[in-house]
């Protein structure tokens, strides 16, 4: 997954998947879906951002799976605990 923010534009660009997009539609006057050949969602565009989307404050967090709710003990990599834990990056 990709995400660019072109700040002269104040267009947001959201890439899912490296498929080529064969489809664009428009959801609204401010967003753009872009589809594969098999109807997958591989983009999404969202123009004039910045009025409704807090782009300096971007976080993302990858949470692993809970133990708990899996039932399953997951294999981590050297340094890593067994338990969920959550990235923040910016």
């Amino acid at each position: 997954m990709n995400v660019k923010y072109f700040e002269d534009t104040a267009t947001l660009y959201l890439e899912f998947s490296d498929r080529v997009s064969a489809e664009t539609r428009e959801l609204d006057e401010n967003t753009l879906l872009d589809y594969d050949k098999d109807g997958c969602l591989v983009a999404m565009t969202l123009e004039n951002a910045r009025g409704f989307v807090s782009v300096e404050n971007f976080s993302f967090q990858h949470i692993l799976p809970s133990l708990e709710l899996s039932g399953k003990v997951p294999s981590y990599p050297k340094g890593r605990s067994g338990r969920a834990k959550s990235v923040l990056r910016k």
